[in-house]
């Protein structure tokens, strides 16, 4: 698992060689980093699921260069952001209540109960397998406060896995392009991880989670691979 690991913050020191925080971040199609507007409507959509206060304390796990992590700054009391990348999180701005530290979130350096929400959003699907997920999983839950909300982004539906694999063929040329290439340097393409909606209720229920919801993905602003295949989970603790 360890050497999994430094393969991925090898992956996203290397993603961080850039001054474009949305391509940092792989938020791009076709290669052409999406607008930053879009973490705007990120922003707005997680808020209206979780309602953000001014005396909140907020975790951002995968907070990766900051763009919703400086969002969430502005009207909370402190925003804390982790990511397995230390080159990702000095993209991240600085502000008076934002923070950011390199950590491996399976392992979260906080006391049980420090905040009051805990985000977790479009990082999943980069996880190595299943059971470390659920070692991430049950370390949201750690440091989440009673009575506090989770909120985890962008969740791999593994009912449509297969539907997922079919959709990718046939592929663009930019796409075939670059698995050729790819495999060329001897770099596989990316696997996501597909989690069952079911598992993770199931899990929040053995953690003992009052409340478990998925959500389906209707944003305008999302491209359709973004949300055709995706959901998002909100749990509270």
């Amino acid at each position: 698992m360890d050497k999994e690991l430094e393969r991925i913050k090898r992956s996203w020191d290397l993603s961080a060689a850039t001054d474009n925080r949305m391509k940092a971040v792989h938020y791009t199609i076709n290669g052409e980093p999406l607008p930053e507007s879009i973490y705007d409507d990120i922003y707005e959509y997680i808020h209206l699921q979780l309602g953000f206060e001014s005396q909140d304390l907020v975790l951002d796990i995968g907070a990766g260069s900051g763009l919703l992590l400086e969002r969430i700054a502005r009207n909370v009391k402190v925003a804390i952001g982790t990511d397995i990348s230390r080159n990702m999180l000095k993209l991240a701005p600085r502000k008076e209540n934002l923070f950011v530290q390199q950590m491996d979130a399976s392992a979260l350096a906080f006391g049980g109960e420090t905040f009051d929400k805990v985000i977790c959003n479009s990082v999943i699907q980069y996880l190595p397998n299943l059971d470390y997920f659920e070692q991430y999983f049950a370390e949201m839950i750690r440091v989440c406060k009673q009575g506090g909300v989770i909120f985890i982004g962008d969740l791999f539906n593994a009912y449509l896995k297969d539907l997922w694999t079919r959709y990718q063929h046939p592929l663009s040329w930019r796409s075939r392009l670059t698995s050729l290439l790819n495999q060329l340097k001897g770099q596989q393409d990316t696997e996501y991880l597909f989690i069952d909606p079911r598992q993770l209720m199931q899990w929040s229920q053995q953690f003992g989670c009052r409340n478990f919801k998925a959500l389906l993905q209707l944003s305008p602003q999302k491209p359709i691979l973004h949300k055709m295949f995706r959901y998002d989970a909100v749990i509270t603790k």
